[in-house]
């Protein structure tokens, strides 16, 4: 009786958690990388090729999966679209992690109120609650969904299916290769050849595609030099290791010390601290499980302090749902009205912070796609250097972003983005509210100032001169 009143009290309170981030997740502002993502999308869903028509310095995998939605949606159903998207995302990294817990913990005996399945709801309570970092699962990124299959191949690995993990593990890198740290325990923790097979297998139709629809050089370059290059802006734009542990209004809804900051906090420090003990004392558990799961937590952790030289708050987005998997593990011993005492007060902070949040909402964001639909006919080229157009032809190589600032540092240089805009007798320019042009090389803002200028009213929007 009590196993099942707590079952359905978990249950109860996850989705609720949920239902919240949901509400937030198709309210709140769109991050630039949102926009990025939706537009290279785009470009996929129209027959475009990464690489080979424009630039890209991630596996696409992602844009594969996200272009999909553009089947089924238009105009700016797709926002909301691909926020749904990243909810379910979300909720699937919520159950994989309920699964791992279960598999590591099992009921030990124990037939009281925890029972087999008590503990199957508490990581994604515990990670919806988490305001850190909250708002990098609601957006349309591939951290997420690599985060989703690379926790499917531990499930599988854990299950002993050494084949399907492997499937799985790979499939993550070519979403996105941070997944990297997690694959890299796998192997040396488990290794067996299935494993490797596995994880070869989509390396291996990757391969095909390459051949097919690339050239190997241009990709290897795309995947490996490229990113290293470009983010030697750290230099310019540092992020420390600690920053978004600062108070920090963002991410927990006020400046300043406040109740979300120590609530967040105290579930990291917790986490973390029941991480280091099972990986320290992995007998604790089934050993080889315990190293699998506390491996792959210390891993990310590890690239995250020592190896990326960005530090974004979407690098954190793996460390936090280990995170919660292990404050939602030390939660096991607190006791029945421990336990809802604490789940209350994590209802509490979460409210209190989506309150605050559901303010800072999207609709301008509706208005700008709106009003550019409605204003520029499908088909035309628009040089786009945030993604928010999302629709339209791109007339150079490089969009959605502000390449301008990791232009100099690259090996290969870019085509001449006056000579493109020329050619293609480009109209539109769109710098957004960040005002973007002022991003690229003193060369490219003089061609753009020279026959370029603002739209009456929309400084975001620029119109070639006549």
């Amino acid at each position: 009786m009590k196993a099942r009143f707590f079952l359905i009290v978990t249950g109860l309170v996850f989705l609720y958690l949920l239902w919240a981030k949901l509400e937030l997740g198709l309210l709140r502002y769109f991050d630039a990388d949102e926009f990025a993502y939706l537009h290279w999308a785009h470009n996929v869903a129209s027959g475009k090729v990464p690489y080979k028509d424009f630039l890209l310095y991630v596996p696409p995998g992602f844009l594969y999966v996200l272009s999909l939605l553009f089947s089924f949606f238009q105009g700016t159903a797709i926002l909301t679209a691909g926020r749904v998207f990243a909810w379910t995302i979300f909720v699937g990294i919520g159950i994989a992690l309920g699964m791992i817990l279960v598999l590591l913990r099992g009921d030990g005996g124990n037939k009281g109120y925890w029972g087999h399945w008590g503990k199957f709801f508490l990581p994604g309570i515990v990670l919806s609650f988490l305001p850190l970092p909250a708002d990098k699962f609601l957006e349309i990124r591939p951290d997420n969904l690599a985060l989703l299959v690379g926790l499917i191949g531990l499930v599988c690995h854990m299950r002993k299916k050494p084949l399907w993990a492997g499937v799985a593990y790979g499939t993550s890198l070519l979403i996105l290769p941070k997944a990297l740290p997690q694959v890299i325990v796998g192997v040396v923790v488990s290794p067996s050849l299935l494993l490797v097979a596995g994880i070869g297998l989509p390396l291996l139709l990757f391969g095909v595609w390459v051949s097919i629809f690339s050239d190997f050089g241009s990709i290897w370059y795309a995947l490996t030099k490229l990113p290293v290059e470009i983010n030697r802006i750290a230099e310019i734009f540092p992020i420390l290791r600690w920053q978004f542990f600062y108070p920090n209004a963002t991410y927990y809804g006020l400046p300043g010390v406040n109740i979300a900051l120590v609530a967040n906090h105290v579930v990291w420090l917790v986490g973390l601290t029941g991480g280091v003990v099972r990986l320290v004392t992995p007998w604790l558990g089934a050993k080889k499980n315990e190293l699998l799961v506390a491996g792959s937590f210390f891993a990310y952790i590890l690239a995250f302090m020592y190896v990326y030289p960005m530090r974004h708050a979407q690098y954190l987005i793996p460390i936090a749902a280990f995170v919660a998997l292990y404050a939602a593990d030390v939660l096991r011993s607190v006791g029945l009205i421990g336990l809802v005492g604490v789940l209350g007060a994590m209802m509490y902070v979460s409210v209190a912070v989506t309150t605050l949040k559901l303010a800072w909402t999207n609709r301008d964001d509706y208005k700008t796609l709106e009003a550019v639909l409605a204003t520029i006919p499908k088909g035309t080229y628009v040089f786009d250097l945030t993604g928010a157009t999302i629709y339209y032809q791109d007339p150079y190589y490089v969009s959605a972003v502000p390449f301008g600032q990791w232009e100099p540092y690259l090996s290969r240089p870019l085509p001449n983005l006056g000579e493109a805009l020329t050619a293609t007798n480009t109209r539109y320019i769109y710098q957004g509210r960040l005002e973007r042009v002022q991003t690229l090389t003193q060369a490219d803002q003089a061609y753009i100032n020279a026959h370029f200028a603002p739209l009456a009213g929309n400084p975001s929007m620029l119109v070639r001169k006549q």
